[in-house]
């Protein structure tokens, strides 16, 4: 006859301490395991900045102002400014010259895309400390057209970590807060 040990008095006693997960954590192995986030989105904190006219989606793409070369052979026109996050980077050196260069694969709320970074601009970026995979950045970006691939392409000019949100005055941790809406506060001399 074979019986179970007597259960143990309390009830954490004999489990182990588990730490809970980040919210960073578990969005990532959701991501990683599913190809998908499912209970949320690491630019969350951020919605409100990325979607206000200051920045282009990703998505917008195919619909942006497209840069020319001029006379000289340069790329002119306009400048785009994308909140993102950077989902994975591979730092490579070019076969024909040995410089290094990123390829960076970039996410927002609309979709992916990959591009490069080269030359000063690259160099600039990495001694900033900003080519971390997870990091949330102010890319600028030309729009072109890629010979290659005879698609459009993100040719970057500046990247700039883009800051995290303070909460509005008033919040707390726990989420509840206190807000005033300056829309129907009345002032008086």
């Amino acid at each position: 006859l074979v019986t179970a040990p007597a259960p143990v008095s309390g009830s954490d006693a004999g489990a182990a301490a588990i730490e809970p997960w980040t919210n960073e954590q578990r969005l990532a192995d959701e991501k990683e395991l599913l190809g998908f986030y499912v209970s949320g989105h690491p630019l969350e904190p951020w919605r409100e900045v990325i979607e206000s006219d200051a920045y282009s989606s990703l998505a917008q793409i195919d619909e942006l102002e497209m840069a020319r070369k001029n006379k000289e052979g340069w790329w002119e026109g306009p400048r785009f400014s994308f909140g993102v996050l950077i989902q994975d980077v591979e730092q490579r050196f070019s076969k024909a010259s040995g410089n290094p260069f990123a390829i960076l694969r970039i996410e927002d709320f609309t979709g992916s895309l990959e591009t490069m970074l080269v030359g000063k601009t690259y160099d600039r970026v990495l001694n900033a400390g900003l080519l971390q995979k997870g990091a949330v950045i102010e890319l600028v970006a030309r729009v072109e057209h890629d010979d290659r691939t005879d698609a459009r392409r993100l040719s970057v000019l500046d990247i700039k970590e883009l800051a995290k949100p303070k909460p509005p005055r008033g919040s707390k941790k726990n989420g509840s807060a206190a807000f005033i809406d300056s829309r129907s506060v009345v002032f008086e001399k």
